[in-house]
């Protein structure tokens, strides 16, 4: 979740507080960026309880010269990544930098680079519901899952401009097959389904603009499982509503 003004209380006498903040999966906690140097776009990143008391310093730049932005949440709680570029000033050339709740380290070290600045900026998006990958959306339009614990990348899709995206849960969508499916609102308004699936099995995702009339239209052709996940994409276009399925076929 996202809002501003969160953090009612301003710290260190500097009202600008509170952006781009977000609560904890328990929403028990909040990450948010503030301002507490003197250069004006170096942000440092602050944790605090869900009623915005108890302010506290989670991450900051010792040279008060970076800058930080777009912090998320691990599925688990106890991590955050947030975009920060590889180098000083006023430049967005963002990397992926994570930091656990319990580090040890200074306030001013963060744990690991996830996605080194290569020449197009990175800004973390949403772990997996397994927090075993990260998805990273990509300056030049790409949205990239990314394996956080072997590295590997894949391109999920690729628009003229890539705005938010997460992972949706079953229990949001009327799917007939378990598990988590990727939900993407791209920049021409295009939805990507990861749908799980078995070999063996044949696979159709369809959709209706009604549900009292019964009329499912297929987004795409039925699709054979491969063991691993599928993604089917649909435009969205100029409807105001749709509902979308999956169809087990044999």
């Amino acid at each position: 979740m996202r809002s501003h003004i969160v953090v009612n209380n301003p710290l260190f006498g500097n009202p600008d507080v509170g952006g781009d903040a977000r609560y904890s999966p328990a929403a028990n906690q909040i990450v948010f960026l503030a301002q507490a140097g003197s250069w004006s776009p170096s942000y440092d990143l602050y944790l605090a309880n869900a009623d915005g008391s108890n302010p506290r310093v989670f991450f900051e730049d010792a040279a008060d010269n970076t800058m930080d932005r777009h912090p998320i949440w691990s599925r688990d709680g106890q991590t955050v990544y947030w975009a920060r570029p590889g180098s000083s000033g006023v430049n967005h050339d963002f990397g992926i930098v994570r930091r656990a709740l319990s580090s040890a380290s200074s306030t001013s070290v963060y744990d690991a680079v996830v996605w080194p600045y290569a020449g197009v900026t990175a800004m973390p998006q949403a772990t997996s519901p397994d927090d075993r990958s990260l998805l990273v959306s990509l300056g030049d339009g790409r949205l990239v899952l990314m394996n956080l614990t072997s590295g590997d990348t894949q391109t999920l899709a690729q628009f003229a401009s890539m705005g938010d995206a997460d992972w949706g849960q079953e229990v949001a969508l009327p799917f007939s097959i378990a598990g988590s499916s990727l939900v993407v609102n791209g920049g021409n308004q295009q939805l990507i389904f990861a749908i799980p699936t078995q070999v063996g099995k044949n696979y159709q995702v369809l959709s209706s603009t009604n549900l009292s009339q019964s009329i499912w239209i297929p987004v795409e052709a039925a699709r054979s499982g491969t063991g691993g996940m599928l993604r089917f994409t649909n435009s969205v276009g100029s409807y105001q509503q749709r509902f979308f399925r999956v169809a087990e076929l044999p």
